[in-house]
């Protein structure tokens, strides 16, 4: 059985500019960049390290709508794709919590002539939401992903495609998934 999951969504070649510069993250790095937040408390954003994975774990729990995350298999899939060449996993760090996430994979396909970039899961912790953390988080991937070549850049969504036109995304095609 098909399911409809919503409406997915790319952004071409033209990526919206920002007001605050984005830098290439080198992998295994934090990126130097920093976004004020809140009562002048920085927000950090940079690549997912070894020492994050319980607090991810934290995260990915409460995105999960489909399926529960189980600790044993979170484990397997963190360290798979920490080593995973084809895979930007960055961070929203405030004062040493992670406060949001963006997973995006990057792969060739016939039809766009080249690389493109499916953004997997992107969440922010909901008290940090309305702030510009997936904004930026967005921002980071989509600077990436140019870098690498990517002809677009892609998702899936269901309950937030206010969110994804409001920086820039446009309605595409209907996505079905099958589960196993």
């Amino acid at each position: 059985m098909s399911y409809h999951l919503g409406q997915m969504i790319y952004i071409g070649k033209q990526i919206k500019n920002h007001d605050w510069k984005t830098l290439s993250i080198p992998k295994g790095k934090t990126d130097g960049s920093y976004r004020k937040g809140e009562q002048g408390v920085e927000v950090i954003y940079r690549r997912i390290k070894n020492s994050d994975q319980d607090q991810l774990f934290v995260l990915a729990t409460k995105l999960a709508t489909s399926f529960k995350p189980h600790s044993v298999d979170f484990t397997h899939v963190f360290h798979s794709l920490l080593k995973d060449k084809h895979v930007d996993l960055l961070v929203a760090d405030k004062e040493e919590e992670l406060i949001g996430y963006i997973l995006v994979f990057h792969h060739p396909t016939f039809y766009a002539n080249g690389v493109i970039s499916w953004v997997e899961e992107l969440f922010v912790s909901e008290q940090h939401r309305g702030k510009g953390i997936g904004r930026s988080l967005m921002s980071k991937v989509e600077r990436l992903s140019k870098e690498r070549g990517s002809k677009l850049v892609a998702l899936a969504t269901r309950r937030a495609d206010e969110f994804y036109k409001s920086i820039g995304y446009a309605e595409s095609a209907t996505y079905f998934k099958k589960t196993f």
